[in-house]
């Protein structure tokens, strides 16, 4: 077989694997328009967004009896960063003359005072769960610490080379 053949040959196979890994992309992507399920089979659910601040956000099939907190613990709970005191959910309203958005706002922080009626998702909401804004203190901390580490390294290199 002359080089050329094989060639050929390679950029055969080459491209019959790469269209087989297409296709089994395409048929996944298809099968499943959610990114996660939690839900019993022939159950009645709900779709919802979860952005922001959480480990696992995305498009989650839920059962209609999982409320916010249930979401964010299913979710894998918060970033390090994320701020519980600035949930909000974005729900569309329909009705017959109109389309209308409102925007719950919800302290997972202070749980006990949250009204219950806005943890109940409903189909289609938008959830988001804020970032922090401003620096933490441990965050101050650790970079006062790395810079007296750097300076200490400094002052001894600047001594060693005097000597």
């Amino acid at each position: 077989m002359t080089v050329s053949r094989l060639k050929v040959v390679i950029a055969l196979g080459i491209s019959l694997i790469l269209a087989d890994q297409t296709t089994a992309v395409a048929q996944t992507q298809a099968s499943s328009t959610t990114n996660y399920r939690f839900a019993e089979t022939n159950e009645l659910t709900i779709v919802v967004n979860l952005l922001g601040a959480v480990r696992n956000p995305g498009r989650y099939e839920l059962s209609r009896s999982i409320d916010l907190v249930n979401l964010l613990a299913l979710a894998g709970g918060q970033q390090e960063s994320a701020d519980l005191s600035d949930v909000r959910i974005t729900r569309t309203m329909r009705t017959s003359s109109r389309v209308e958005r409102r925007e719950i706002r919800v302290n997972v922080e202070k749980f006990n005072a949250v009204d219950e009626t806005d943890l109940v998702l409903n189909q289609g909401d938008i959830i988001y769960v804020s970032y922090q804004s401003g620096v933490k203190f441990s965050d101050v901390l650790t970079y006062l610490t790395t810079a007296a580490v750097l300076t200490t390294a400094i002052v001894t290199v600047i001594n060693q080379t005097r000597n």
